[in-house]
Order: C-alpha cells, then structure tokens, then sequence
C-alpha cells in the first residue's frame, strides 16, 4: 500500500519514501515520543534510528512492542487497555506540559 501511495517501491522512489518518514525530521525541538508496535518488524523499521537521533538530543523515547499481535493490536481488548496504560504511564513519566 505505502508503494502505491508513495509512487513505487523503495527502489523507485526513494526521495518520496524518505520524505515520508518520520525519521527526517526529529531534532532538538521533538517532543518526547512513544513507540508502541505489535512486533512486526516491518512496521517500526528505523526504531533504532528514531531512539538515537532523540537520545541524542537529551529527548526521552521509548518503544513497546506486544510481540505476537496483529498490527491493528490497538483496537482490540486486552490489547486496547493496555496500550491506553502505556500511554498514560510514560505522559506521567514525562512530565512535561506546554
């Protein structure tokens, strides 16, 4: 689907795909960021480039992955509660209001 979307594959549209990902642009004004996936590789590919460039930059980042899950994890109990837990959890972490 994202090949559609972004005009082809990786290997055809590279400029597109890099500009789609949240990767580009992460600096020093990013807000804390949680990462919550359900395990496939493929759907939080460049989670170690994400956590690198925030820690980097003193930002906290934290990834959470329910290994065996579907990807659409977040819609279905017991899944949905605990997601809802995770978020609240790393806000209180955080601590941090604008």
């Amino acid at each position: 689907v994202a090949a559609v979307w972004l005009g082809g594959a990786v290997e055809q549209a590279r400029d597109r795909w890099q500009e789609a990902s949240a990767v580009q642009y992460l600096g020093e004004n990013s807000p804390p960021t949680l990462v919550i996936g359900s395990g496939q590789p493929r759907f939080t590919a460049g989670i170690d480039q994400v956590r690198d460039t925030l820690r980097r930059h003193g930002i906290r980042c934290e990834f959470f992955a329910f290994e065996t899950t579907p990807h659409a994890f977040w819609l279905f109990e017991p899944y949905l509660s605990q997601v809802v837990d995770r978020m609240d959890e790393f806000l209180r972490k955080t601590g941090r209001r604008r």
